[in-house]
């Protein structure tokens, strides 16, 4: 058996009370807790009110906006002054001053506003690129109709060629004469052509021969398909 000296009771009774006492530590907890919950509920509606203030805001600026739109529709040009009304100007000004509660006039008013300063921004862009190369325009032009007609005269020459070529092959006797006494002039002629068109100097002896013979070839057996009463 153990014997308890009356120190160990004190102890034991002391250990007692405390183990039967309420904790604060507890009620701190949920204070705190309580705490959190009604500064997070107080952020919320904070929060909420900002974005009531911002959306506000941006209807009244769209409104704003839409307001000025419709007086500068409404203004008369300055040079329309004692001239004749053409209808265009009065149907524009009398839709805009009648429907700014109309649901389509925001959106029409956002499009105008953004239309006016995309045709600002690219006459800037435009008058930035005229500064920078004012001659580039004239340049381009100029290089187009010279590439142009340098294209035309090279077509020219080359069809002046081909039906000499193509006489040459058809009639021997003038292509022996030719060969014997050349043209320096179209000699000159078939090297430009030639530079121009790379296939025309490897195809130019043999090519226009083959073209012959084979359509030739094509005709004979068009003609022995054809019945015997066609007088084949």
């Amino acid at each position: 058996d153990v014997k308890l000296t009356d120190w160990d009771g004190r102890q034991l009774l002391a250990l007692s009370k405390i183990l039967h006492k309420p904790k604060r530590t507890d009620k701190a907890l949920q204070e705190f807790r309580n705490r959190v919950e009604g500064n997070q509920r107080e952020l919320e509606k904070l929060l909420e009110q900002k974005e009531d203030d911002i959306a506000h805001s941006g209807i009244q600026h769209q409104h704003d906006i839409s307001v000025r739109i419709a007086k500068a529709f409404r203004k008369l040009p300055a040079d329309s002054k004692g001239k004749k009304s053409t209808g265009i100007h009065t149907k524009y000004s009398t839709a805009a001053a009648v429907p700014i509660s109309h649901p389509n006039f925001d959106q029409a008013s956002r499009v105008v506003e953004l239309s006016r300063d995309l045709l600002s921004e690219y006459e800037t862009i435009s008058t930035n690129v005229r500064r920078a190369n004012p001659e580039q325009d004239q340049s381009i032009t100029i290089d187009w109709e010279n590439h142009f007609d340098d294209t035309i005269r090279l077509l020219s020459t080359g069809h002046r060629l081909a039906l000499r070529d193509i006489g040459k092959v058809l009639d021997s006797s003038k292509r022996n004469t030719n060969e014997q006494g050349g043209n320096a002039e179209d000699e000159d002629e078939n090297e430009e052509v030639s530079s121009a068109f790379q296939w025309s100097r490897t195809n130019r002896s043999s090519g226009l021969t083959s073209t012959l013979q084979y359509a030739e070839r094509g005709v004979r057996r068009i003609a022995k398909g054809l019945p015997r009463s066609e007088g084949f």
